[in-house]
């Protein structure tokens, strides 16, 4: 569905071109792609005249390694040699990364992480951002997910300012981004956290009628007795009895006992 979608939204911005060859997509099996073969590729589309403004490389992971070597160390020679064919060739490049386990609990605005993913947070290799002239992190929740937000942190920029946050929405079906303002972010933010604990106040709502009703059915006679209970204490030993245990007071006459035969001894 979304294909359809994305084919029909590139041919209608297109139609009005002398030549729509705008977007290229050329797909390698995995873990075969070197920088050398991309080179190579880019040059054979300038044979038909293409000449592409952007190139994205989706993504270093699934990229050849260099053979006989530490990945770390192959994955910062695979970015290094990406942005030297960008420089090459004067081609903006695009390209992803994964993060590592603890991005999920850093990219929590309510966690205990910085609630960004940061650069030491990237997988595989610390060493591939040093090589990359800019570095953007997309953070997102499940909730800001429901609300179709995210947050974009800025993690490195060579030529401009770097350290900062802002704000975006999407489109689930074309994935198109748009940045909005803190003020809206924070609108659609507090409206999806307030959907949410409705949600879960009405389940445990739910669950209270259906243990309460499940008890009534269970012992009939019961419910008058239950209306008629003072305490908490009475309501439980009544509606769940065996489950429910008042704690033991301690028996005085044994303690009575006890200090007797202690004077008894002195």
């Amino acid at each position: 569905m979304r294909k359809e979608i994305v084919c029909k939204a590139i041919a209608d911005y297109t139609a009005d071109f002398e030549d729509p060859r705008l977007l290229v997509i050329k797909q390698f099996p995995a873990g075969t792609l070197d920088v050398a073969m991309l080179r190579a590729y880019y040059n054979q589309l300038g044979l038909y005249k293409f000449n592409p403004d952007l190139v994205i490389v989706d993504y270093i992971g699934e990229m050849k390694d260099f053979p006989g070597m530490p990945t770390y160390e192959s994955r910062y020679r695979i970015v290094r040699d990406l942005r030297g064919f960008a420089v090459e060739e004067d081609v903006c490049v695009f390209t992803a990364m994964q993060p590592n386990r603890a991005a999920r609990e850093a990219q929590k605005v309510d966690g205990f992480g910085s609630g960004v993913i940061d650069d030491e947070n990237l997988a595989d290799a610390f060493g591939q951002i040093r090589p990359l002239d800019a570095c953007w992190s997309i953070n997102q929740m499940q909730e800001e997910k429901k609300a179709e937000i995210a947050r974009i942190f800025v993690i490195k920029h060579r030529h401009g300012k770097s350290r900062f946050l802002l704000h975006v929405e999407y489109d689930m079906k074309t994935l198109k981004m748009r940045q909005i303002s803190e003020a809206n972010y924070d609108r659609r933010w507090k409206k999806q956290r307030n959907e949410v604990e409705e949600r879960n106040l009405k389940d445990m709502s739910d669950n209270i009628d259906n243990v309460t009703r499940k008890g009534k059915a269970d012992n009939p006679a019961k419910d008058n007795e239950i209306k008629d209970a003072k305490t908490e204490d009475e309501v439980n030993k009544m509606m769940f009895p065996g489950e429910y245990e008042t704690p033991m007071e301690p028996d005085d006459g044994d303690s009575s006992e006890k200090d007797t035969k202690d004077t008894k001894g002195e």
